[in-house]
């Protein structure tokens, strides 16, 4: 495999981090930018290949630094999470989910560079599940609607639609912070709420397949694994993650934004692995690669 330069914007988010770390490890010269100021590179934590200061709601510095270091590859992973409260503010939410992922493919584009752009499942109700790319988006709120609005196409741009779950850089909203601060607590599942999105580690690894072996993959594409309920998922991480947690059957939700995954499996060959072995890969991730954590609130929906 070549070795390409590759920008990951978001490099301190759930994804993001995954992805720096994962895409290093794959031999590839990769860059990160983070919207918080950085150590002084005197210092021993400094990471000369991160660069601070890059805002989403602020974009005017990416064409500059597009400029400097000339990536093949562009992965956005920046984005307002559904869980945030930042995600009710229709300002934060479409400069973040849906302007800035166009004016960054506008700039790809003016520069022959790929980009790969991260979007959700939430662009669908969640009445009916198995959705394909053909399938009506219907979002049922604003932040379903802002990522939407933020899906790039044309020459150069892949959009992929999943969903993921892993650990956040620090303690977070997401499943799996929320989960391992319960340790040896009770917890809800949700028995009938559908999930067939992918674990960070394995989203990582497609990416990276994507880059070395499929370099003119443009437009839409579902990322997905085979559907699970909220109430087994949790029982697969608990037993990886031995939390010895009590998980009580909770009926009373009822969602399925499941996504089909054939169109990506017929242009690349890809599937998700089966969910035991992701969860396997992610367990052994956080036992690499995280301290004990902590994260406050309540189950994600």
């Amino acid at each position: 495999m070549a070795e390409k330069r590759i920008l990951v914007l978001g490099a301190h988010g759930m994804a993001g981090h995954v992805l720096l770390a994962g895409l290093r490890a794959a031999g590839h010269d990769c860059w990160g930018t983070v919207r918080d100021a950085l150590p002084a590179p005197s210092q021993p934590s400094a990471d000369p290949q991160l660069v601070g200061g890059v805002d989403a709601m602020a974009p005017g510095s990416l064409a500059d630094l597009l400029d400097a270091l000339r990536p093949a590859v562009v992965v956005n992973a920046i984005g307002i999470i559904k869980q945030r409260p930042e995600a009710q503010d229709p300002v934060v939410a479409i400069t973040v989910n849906a302007l800035f992922p166009q004016i960054l493919a506008n700039l790809c584009r003016a520069r022959t560079l790929r980009l790969i752009h991260l979007s959700t499942d939430c662009v669908f109700s969640g009445t009916a599940g198995g959705y394909d790319e053909d399938s009506p988006a219907a979002p049922p709120d604003l932040y379903g609607r802002s990522k939407l609005l933020g899906e790039v196409d044309g020459p150069g741009c892949l959009t992929l639609r999943t969903s993921i779950i892993g650990p956040g850089l620090r303690p977070g909203p997401g499943l799996v912070d929320w989960l391992l601060a319960q340790r040896g607590g009770r917890v809800t599942g949700y028995a009938k709420a559908l999930f067939s999105g992918l674990t960070t580690v394995d989203l990582c690894a497609l990416i990276a397949r994507l880059i070395s072996d499929f370099p003119r993959l443009d437009g839409l594409y579902h990322a997905a694994a085979a559907p699970i309920s909220k109430y087994d998922l949790l029982h697969l991480l608990n037993d990886a993650l031995a939390l010895d947690l009590t998980i009580l059957r909770d009926e009373s939700v009822v969602v399925d934004r499941s996504l089909s995954a054939a169109r990506l499996s017929a242009a690349t060959g890809w599937s998700a692995p089966p969910w035991p072995i992701m969860v396997s890969h992610l367990a052994a991730h956080i036992a690499a690669t995280a301290p004990a954590k902590t994260a406050e609130g309540s189950p994600p929906p």
